[in-house]
């Protein structure tokens, strides 16, 4: 699962949001999917992350996966590198 963080500045609410509610305990993440799945973001800056970091600082994954950098996405791609699933995060979160 890669997550487009975007502008971070803008998307870290909802990236906050979507982070607890993959960690709660009624998500199912950590006792289902766990082992097979490998979090990942891409920013276009700096900021701290609890899983692995990637700097994209020209945007070029964001245009490749159509990520947009006012938005953030999450994009999950697929053992054989097609693209999965893909959504803007504010579509992911639940409004709570």
């Amino acid at each position: 699962m890669i997550f487009f963080s975007g502008y971070h500045t803008v998307t870290q609410p909802k990236l906050i949001t979507l982070r607890d509610q993959l960690l709660a305990a009624d998500s199912g993440l950590a006792t289902r999917y766990s082992s097979v799945l490998k979090l990942s973001t891409i920013i276009t800056g700096s900021t701290s992350s609890s899983w692995e970091l990637y700097f994209d600082p020209k945007g070029a994954a964001y245009y490749l996966y159509g990520a947009l950098l006012n938005s953030g996405a999450v994009v999950f791609i697929r053992q054989d590198k097609n693209m999965g699933f893909a959504t803007a995060l504010h579509e992911l979160t639940r409004q709570v």
